[in-house]
C-alpha cells in the first residue's frame, strides 16, 4: 500500500516490516530483534525492495516463527495467546488476542476461558474440530463401504452416502 514515489516510503516499509515480524513471532519485538530483523536489513541492502525481501526471508526462516514453544521457563501472555490460537484455529493470534496479551488479560484461567469462548464461533474453530474428529474416527481413510448384497439387500451406495452425511451432521452438531 505504499506508492513507489512516496517521500516517506522507506520509513513506511520499515514500519510494515516491523509489524510483519511481530505478527510472525506472535509477540512484540525487543530492541535487539528489531535491530537484527528490520533496521540492519534496511541499512545493509542496496534498495528498499531488497530490504523488504530480506526481512521476509529472515523472518520466515527464523526458529521464532517456525516453532511456537522455544522459550524456556515461565510462559507469558503471548505464549498463552499462541497456544490458544493454534489450538483452536491452527493460525496466528488475531488482533484481539494480541491486545489481550499486551494488556495482561491472559493471566487467569477465567480470562483465557473468555477469549476461548470468543473464538469458538469462528469458522476456523469449526474446521479445526471437524478435522480432529475425522482424523480421530479415521473416516477419511475408509475405503468405499461394501456389504454382501445377499445378506444386506437394502444396503447400496445411496445408503452409504446417507450414513456418511449423518455422521458429518452429527459431528457438526
Amino acid at each position: 500500500g505504499v506508492k513507489g514515489d512516496a517521500a516517506n516510503r522507506p520509513e513506511l516499509l520499515k514500519q510494515f516490516c516491523a509489524r510483519f515480524v511481530e505478527r510472525a513471532f506472535r509477540r512484540p519485538l525487543s530492541d535487539e530483534q528489531k535491530q537484527l530483523y528490520v533496521e540492519r536489513q534496511f541499512a545493509e541492502s542496496p534498495d528498499v525492495e531488497t530490504a523488504v525481501k530480506r526481512v521476509v526471508l529472515l523472518t520466515l526462516k527464523s526458529p521464532r516463527f517456525l516453532y511456537t514453544d522455544l522459550r524456556r521457563g515461565e510462559s507469558d501472555a503471548y505464549d498463552v495467546a499462541s497456544r490458544l490460537s493454534f489450538g483452536l484455529w491452527d493460525s496466528l493470534p488475531d488482533g484481539a488476542l494480541l491486545d489481550a496479551a499486551a494488556k495482561g488479560q491472559l493471566v487467569h484461567s477465567e480470562q483465557v476461558m473468555q477469549q476461548a469462548e470468543r473464538m469458538l464461533p469462528d469458522l476456523r474453530t469449526r474446521a479445526k474440530l471437524g478435522e480432529f474428529f475425522r482424523q480421530w474416527l479415521k473416516v477419511d481413510h475408509v475405503p468405499d463401504v461394501a456389504k454382501d448384497s445377499t445378506q444386506f439387500p437394502e444396503f447400496d451406495a445411496a445408503l452409504a452416502a446417507d450414513l456418511r452425511t449423518s455422521l458429518e451432521l452429527f459431528l457438526e452438531d
